[in-house]
């Protein structure tokens, strides 16, 4: 666990061992991640913790490594959710009214994960929210390293 140093927050990490390899871009993951990890705690102000799981898992058939990362914050309404990953979508609600942003760090976040050959997606219903990103394993990508 982990004390958020801008926030109340402590962000509770949890970890498979034994994961295996994903190649990516370093940079672009640590873009999508710094981005979810922001928003879970911009967007869950009156919440304590953040929870970040890191597995492994089968999606459409593939190895991949899932990392889900969950607030508590007051969630995002289903009609919202298909909106979310577009550009300059910014919700309307209270907190996104008295928070700063574009609306472009999802759709970002989003592309990046696409151009990782994973997946970016949001679960989300009353008092909690988790945003699952998907990597696919060095043992699916066949041996092909995406960037220099």
């Amino acid at each position: 666990k982990e004390k958020h140093s801008k926030s109340k927050h402590v962000v509770d990490v949890s970890c498979d061992s034994n994961l295996p390899a994903v190649w990516v871009d370093s940079d672009r993951l640590e873009q999508i991640l710094t981005n979810l990890i922001d928003n879970a705690i911009k967007y869950s102000p009156d919440a304590d913790r953040v929870e970040i799981a890191i597995r492994t898992t089968l999606k459409d058939g593939e190895e991949m490594v899932r990392v889900n990362i969950t607030d508590y914050g007051i969630g995002i309404k289903k009609e919202d959710l298909r909106k979310i990953f577009t550009k300059f979508s910014r919700l309307d609600s209270p907190l996104t009214r008295v928070t700063e942003g574009t609306g472009l760090g999802l759709y970002i976040s989003f592309s990046l994960a696409k151009l990782l050959h994973g997946d970016l997606v949001a679960k989300s219903e009353t008092g909690k929210t988790t945003f699952s990103l998907y990597l696919p394993t060095k043992e699916h990508s066949g041996g092909q390293v995406w960037w220099d």
